[in-house]
């Protein structure tokens, strides 16, 4: 099966990654977080259009370690009714 690309509005929140290089299965985890971190409504939609709940639930649930920042965080925990692993999932802040 191949890969659909994604669309070109979602670079505003995948800034740092060539679009054409992501493959939207393999690379899901990484696309879905940056969209819930970053997205505005339509890359959300988007997300919400293209992925099952729970296929986006699981981000939550196993998120990418240290990227989340806590209003996000918290938001879409509240959003999709999960207890993620804070200690992995927020960035650590610097101590100065």
């Amino acid at each position: 099966m191949d890969s659909i690309p994604l669309p070109s509005f979602l670079k505003g929140c995948l800034w740092s990654y060539d679009l054409d290089a992501l493959d939207i299965q393999k690379d899901f985890k990484r696309i879905a977080t940056n969209i819930l971190i970053y997205g505005n409504v339509r890359q959300v939609n988007w997300l919400f259009d293209n992925f099952p709940k729970k296929q986006i639930h699981s981000i939550l649930t196993d998120p990418l370690k240290g990227d989340w920042d806590k209003k996000s965080l918290n938001f879409w925990s509240n959003y999709f009714k999960v207890i993620p692993d804070k200690q992995k999932a927020l960035k650590k802040s610097l101590q100065i």
